[in-house]
């Protein structure tokens, strides 16, 4: 009968709907074989429709027998892969939280070597998005959505760091300067913190500021583009700012001296383009637009395009004691050199800069003269020679080149030698006393102190049409 026929393949998909696997009962228990078009409406009636194994299907009609058989197999989906960021820099070059103190932000530059530095507009970091991801599909035909990546973006605090115009998966510099790795990125920072400068932690030149918190030792060379601030002291060093200098111990060279014979390497060689500030300095080249001295001024040379100013506001005992100090328009000091030490030099009314360009100036002058008398020799000698007619024309031009620059620069020259007129307002305070010999010059004038003096100024005045040095005692100082 009809209805007693047994239907001889079963299907049986897995719970995930990623597999199917088939049954197929042998023809004496089932009473017949099956056809292939029967088993395909099998299949197809389960809802198997995706992932077929057209090979193991044939197999089992042809062989009419099957005991859980796959014959579809889905397709997993394939996750996206995560955001990423790309380092530009490598991480050699970076300082990270293995160098860096977080409490004091210091760097140890034993583990992080020579300093790198990257420059404004630089990139620092790429962005790789993450990826959606591929679907997959069940044997039922049915999608299976993938998971895409996780996103990754740039940190929102990233100093000196911002995101390119018109590029929002790029980060560059803001700024030149130290380029610190991030987890999310990289900052850049124009303060680079060390706890001293020494043998074992090498010269440093840095674009941006410098914080020593402890000493520049000996030998060594600091430059930065920006202040430099030294906790402790600088000694027989090389130090340069293109800013401002302040430094809390003082500075002071190797030497006992830096008027006779002493090798530049000796002394501390110090210079701000802005202000300098120190406790105190011995033995030491310094020089600024302003500097402030605390405490004493010993043996060393010091310039100042403005002023040089020792002592605080109610210091009686802070002294210039040997060396030689130029300033543009003020030196001021409670005590001025010492019974024991050598000659006391103040130089004031000339910009210090002023007479060095006026120098420069000068050897062109002389050079652009000697290149004028050159040219007459010559002009004379080529003078009625038709053949040389051509090299008589071309040194003509050249004299008449020469001539206008050197119109110039006199020009120039004079300009720059009036400018030293300005010694009339200059002067040289001294709030407590003389102690030992002294020179002192204002302008074009000089005058030497062998007597010990009271607290006075020297100035510049004009007597019966001559310059002359004046000394105007003041009253006592008052009282603590």
């Amino acid at each position: 009968m009809e209805g007693s026929e047994q239907i001889p393949a079963s299907i049986e998909i897995e719970k995930d709907r990623m597999s199917a696997h088939l049954s197929i009962k042998p023809a004496v228990e089932a009473g017949r074989h099956i056809e292939e078009a029967e088993l395909r409406k099998i299949i197809a009636d389960a809802g198997v429709v995706y992932g077929l194994l057209e090979e193991e299907i044939a197999r089992a009609v042809a062989e009419q027998s099957a005991e859980q058989l796959l014959i579809a197999a889905g397709t997993p989906p394939e996750d996206g892969e995560d955001g990423y960021l790309e380092f530009l820099i490598s991480k050699t070059h970076l300082l990270d939280e293995t160098t860096i103190d977080d409490e004091h932000e210091v760097v140890d530059l034993h583990d992080v070597g020579s300093l790198y530095t990257v420059a404004a507009g630089q990139p620092l970091v790429r962005r790789h998005p993450p990826t959606p991801g591929t679907p997959g599909r069940n044997v039922l035909g049915q999608e299976i959505p993938s998971r895409p990546g996780k996103d990754t973006i740039f940190g929102r605090s990233l100093e000196g760091a911002v995101v390119a115009d018109g590029n929002p998966d790029l980060l560059v510099s803001t700024f030149g300067g130290l380029p610190v790795f991030k987890p999310d990125g990289i900052s850049v920072t124009k303060v680079l913190t060390v706890e001293q400068v020494d043998m074992s932690v090498g010269n440093l030149d840095f674009d941006g500021s410098i914080n020593v918190t402890g000493n520049i030792h000996s030998d060594m060379h600091v430059h930065a583009t920006g202040d430099i601030l030294v906790g402790g002291m600088i000694e027989a060093a090389t130090v340069n700012s293109d800013s401002n200098i302040t430094v809390k111990g003082g500075i002071i060279g190797r030497g006992t001296s830096v008027q006779h014979g002493i090798k530049s390497e000796e002394v501390a060689q110090v210079h701000a383009n802005g202000e300098l500030t120190a406790l105190f300095l011995e033995n030491a080249v310094v020089s600024a637009n302003s500097i402030s001295v605390l405490n004493n001024i010993i043996q060393s040379q010091v310039t100042a395009a403005t002023q040089v100013i020792v002592g605080g506001q109610k210091s009686d005992k802070s002294a210039i004691r040997g060396g030689t100090i130029r300033a543009g328009m003020l030196i001021r000091a409670p005590v001025l050199g010492a019974r024991t030490s050598n000659q006391t030099v103040m130089i004031v009314g000339v910009d210090p800069l002023l007479i060095d360009q006026i120098g420069v100036v000068r050897k062109i002058v002389e050079s652009k003269g000697e290149e004028q008398d050159q040219l007459n020799r010559v002009i004379k000698l080529l003078t009625g020679l038709p053949s040389k007619l051509a090299m008589l024309e071309k040194a003509q031009k050249s004299l008449v080149s020469v001539e206008e620059e050197l119109r110039l620069r006199n020009e120039e020259l004079q300009a720059l030698e009036a400018k030293i007129e300005s010694g009339r307002h200059a002067k040289v305070e001294v709030t407590h006393s003389i102690e030992g010999v002294a020179r002192i010059t204002i302008g074009r004038r000089s005058v030497t102190i062998l007597e010990p003096r009271e607290r006075g100024t020297f100035f510049l005045s004009i007597e019966k049409d001559e310059e002359k040095i004046r000394y105007e005692q003041l009253g006592p100082a008052d009282p603590d």
